[in-house]
């Protein structure tokens, strides 16, 4: 958390030194779920979560920015590993993203494709999530990493309106740390979803 931080007081005082910066708001309705490897295959369910927050973007060119995200992320998982194994509940995030975009076609377009691949770093701040064992529930928070990494990536369009931006587009985050112990493999944790933003060029 320190390093991102960090990365988060690096990127404010780019911003404050920019000739062309925007800040604004983003929504995320999304499907988590984990990737398991292990000796089982278990019945994946994806389910329902959202994350929301702030960004806001430094832009270096007119076809480059990086974005800084801060977000606050819902995220439910659901599966059944064996019989008599399963679990389920939702944990809640906050998160930190530094995501670097490529902008097509020139400045003058008023919707313009973005791609963007970057890096995250988030903390578990809340977790209801329980393991069903033998027919006996057990809380599962502290078998869970509290920080995790992920990769991110997106691909969408931003439109422009005079000093408005609104960027649409999918977004994906592929977890890079094995975040609980299913006693026989690792979890990853992944999130797929539709962005929806609302900036103002600056």
């Amino acid at each position: 958390m320190k390093a991102s931080l960090f990365t988060l007081m690096m990127f404010l005082c780019l911003f404050a030194n920019a000739q062309r910066y925007s800040v604004g708001v983003i929504l995320i309705p999304q499907h988590s779920h984990y990737s398991i490897s292990e000796a089982y295959t278990p019945r994946q369910m994806f389910s329902k979560g959202l994350a929301t927050g702030v960004s806001a973007s430094y832009y270096a060119s007119d076809n480059y920015n990086v974005e800084v995200q801060a977000l606050y992320s819902f995220e439910k998982h659901e599966y059944l590993l064996l019989r008599e194994y399963d679990e389920s509940g939702t944990n809640n995030y906050l998160k930190f993203a530094v995501i670097n975009n490529l902008l097509s076609l020139s400045q003058e377009s008023r919707i313009r494709p973005v791609t963007g691949l970057g890096f995250q770093v988030s903390r578990l701040v809340q977790s209801n999530a329980r393991k069903t064992v033998n027919n006996q529930i057990v809380s599962y928070y502290d078998d869970y990493a509290k920080v995790d990494f992920a990769l991110v990536g997106k691909l969408g369009v931003a439109m422009t309106f005079d000093d408005t931006v609104i960027g649409i587009g999918m977004r994906y985050d592929r977890g890079l740390i094995d975040i609980t112990g299913c006693g026989t493999g690792r979890a990853y944790n992944n999130n797929i979803g539709f962005y929806i933003s609302l900036s103002a060029l600056k």
